[in-house]
């Protein structure tokens, strides 16, 4: 993290990507499936307010 705050900004949006190689976050996977399901689910049941 030190050298990262060290380093000079970065230009491009590519380049604010993590590569594989430096952190693996395929672990992750799972709990971002199950908490966009839940977000889909939420939403689906929410009715907006205007059609009360």
């Amino acid at each position: 993290m030190r050298e990262a705050w060290a380093a000079p900004p970065l230009d491009n949006d590519a380049g604010m990507n993590i590569p594989p190689s430096v952190i693996d976050l395929r672990g992750l996977r799972e709990h971002e499936t199950a908490y966009l399901e839940a977000v889909a689910t939420h939403l689906k049941d929410l009715k907006p307010r205007w059609s009360v």
